[in-house]
């Protein structure tokens, strides 16, 4: 068996057990205590092993189920959301910093090259 299928089924059955999970099990089913392991999960777990589509299917609903908490976590936690935002915003500031320093850079050039061509051409004219 694979580590992902052994890690998914392991998830699984961590997840039914876990307090956190009432919202996935069925109405009017108590919460286990989180100390309890099943005496039939020896069982369980030898006829996942056999059974492939089993396996299957509960890895497919397990898939579905993490992807769901962890988009409702994600839509939830705006905090991805602020350091995208901010990050752009430095970039954005040190990209304007460095465009206004080199603009002023320019101008100082420019005036320098103003003023000897000045030069250049009265002492021509002269």
């Amino acid at each position: 068996m694979s580590t992902i299928a052994r890690t998914l089924i392991l998830a699984f059955f961590v997840a039914l057990g876990a307090g956190g999970v009432a919202a996935a099990q069925p109405a009017g089913m108590t919460v286990p205590d989180s100390q309890y392991n099943s005496p039939m999960r020896g069982q369980c777990t030898d006829e996942l092993r056999k059974d492939s589509a089993w396996r299957a299917a509960l890895e497919k609903e397990i898939r579905v189920k993490v992807h769901e908490q962890d988009a409702d976590l994600i839509a939830k936690n705006h905090k991805h959301v602020i350091m995208g935002y901010s990050a752009l915003w430095i970039i954005a500031v040190v990209f304007l910093v460095f465009t206004w320093r080199k603009h002023r850079e320019l101008q100082v050039e420019a005036t320098r090259l103003q003023a000897e061509v000045d030069r250049l051409s009265e002492s021509e004219g002269a």
